[in-house]
């Protein structure tokens, strides 16, 4: 069919479903790619496009597919369900708490307020839901306690909206299907907070239903704390809802890896990660101090608990403290950044996808930027080793935009110096060829 109509944006987005269903996603988003081409006003395309780089793991990519997806004016519970679970691997607490809050908001739409129905205490829409007088659960379809437990665990919904939806069900004003798709969203963001915020969440989820604290209100949620390993999961959470508050979520990521250093490395790196890149383009007052803060709370983890995302998020802050240094100082924290991304490569070894590609793309940038500090011999050697960091980029994605963009520019800036290679033109003609067959895999 395409071969006759190429220019179909059903057939494309046909053939796009029937990828992404035989896991085929990388394909799929190729397809759908070529359905917002051709209808760029589509915002189910958009969407499309979104689910199947998501499938992907092009977390980016997803991102940006789906929010233009919304910008179209998609209205969508999976669109923004889809949007939080981005986040949440993303370790972006806040964007994940709007994110599901607006996902509940569009299923339930036309949900009275609390005022509009009989006021009931929680205590007694808990029995009314799970222990009602005829020994029948409203809907029978779903366990009512695991629903009722997910429901004010939330960490999305604030307690009056919660009131309101128990109301709801406890007085079966919702229909099943609703009901099914409430559940759903309620256990989706209950596994997006264990990714989130470590194996501490469930236990942190449940302060919150038997305290019925509001999960917006900091002061609140660290009234809550016991000083046990389980606060890490609080702490994480408190700081990723702060905004413009950076010297705070510091001393809170740090107050959450000493409360269990073993299981809340993960979450307090990805958390830190996303904190320093909130401040890569600042260039404020605090922007060095919060970088060094990050850079020491990174290289601390890293002392006790190596791993690869840990090295390319101190990286990341060393490399941005470079850019606010000059002289010696940058070529020290350009070098530091260097070992790190170099350390980040090694362990994460053949591991291919976006999140690898970057960090082989930003030690590509910073072997770039030393070159830009060195004499010729070293200039040209330092370019030649950036331009090998380009194509393992797009090797571990062959469709990294920004990585063969940099490779181009290195490539230009190699020719002005490449007689100070050990064989000058055979080198140079090699690291050409290798980025015309990239350009042509990757379709540009």
């Amino acid at each position: 069919f395409l071969a006759r109509q190429p220019s179909s944006p059903g057939g494309h987005e046909t053939r796009g479903d029937l990828l992404l269903a035989a896991g085929r996603a990388s394909d799929a988003a190729a397809a759908f790619e070529r359905v917002t081409a051709l209808v760029p006003r589509w915002a189910r395309g958009w969407q499309r496009l979104g689910s199947a780089r998501l499938a992907d793991d092009d977390l980016d990519g997803a991102a940006q597919a789906l929010e233009h997806a919304a910008v179209l004016g998609l209205e969508d519970v999976e669109l923004f369900a889809a949007l939080a679970e981005i986040h949440a691997r993303r370790g972006d607490v806040a964007r994940q708490v709007d994110a599901r809050r607006r996902a509940v908001d569009l299923l339930l739409v036309d949900l009275p307020g609390s005022e509009a129905r009989e006021p009931r205490s929680a205590p007694a829409l808990r029995r009314r839901l799970i222990t009602p007088p005829d020994a029948r659960p409203p809907y029978p379809q779903i366990a009512p306690q695991i629903l009722w437990l997910q429901l004010t665990g939330s960490l999305s919904l604030d307690p009056a909206t919660k009131l309101d939806i128990a109301q709801a069900l406890a007085a079966r004003a919702l229909s099943v299907p609703r009901v099914l798709r409430l559940a759903r969203l309620l256990d989706r963001e209950a596994e997006g907070w264990r990714r989130a915020l470590g194996p501490h969440a469930a236990a942190f989820q449940a302060r919150i239903a038997d305290a019925g604290t509001d999960p917006g209100n900091p002061e609140s949620l660290l009234a809550l704390r016991t000083h046990e390993p389980t606060d890490a999961a609080l702490l994480l959470f408190v700081a990723g809802i702060l905004r413009d508050a950076t010297r705070w979520q510091l001393e809170l990521l740090e107050a959450a890896y000493d409360s269990d250093p073993a299981d809340s490395a993960a979450a307090v790196v990805d958390a830190l990660g996303r904190l320093i890149a909130d401040r890569v383009d600042s260039h404020d007052d605090d922007a060095r101090s919060v970088l060094l803060g990050a850079r020491r709370l990174a290289e601390r983890i890293l002392a006790e608990r190596p791993s690869w995302t840990a090295h390319q998020h101190a990286g990341l802050a060393v490399r941005r403290l470079a850019s606010l240094s000059s002289g010696a100082e940058r070529a020290r924290h350009l070098t530091a950044a260097r070992d790190h991304y170099a350390a980040a490569a090694a362990m994460s070894g053949d591991e291919t996808g976006a999140a690898a590609a970057v960090v082989h793309h930003s030690w590509g940038l910073v072997l770039d930027d030393l070159a830009d500090l060195a004499e010729d011999a070293e200039r040209a050697q330092l370019l030649h080793e950036a331009c090998e960091r380009y194509r393992a980029a797009l090797v571990r994605r062959h469709d990294h935009d920004e990585a063969l963009y940099s490779w181009d520019i290195a490539l230009s800036k190699l020719a002005e110096v490449a007689d100070h290679l050990p064989d000058d033109a055979s080198d140079l003609e090699a690291a050409r060829s290798a980025f015309a067959d990239a350009r042509a895999s990757a379709g540009a």
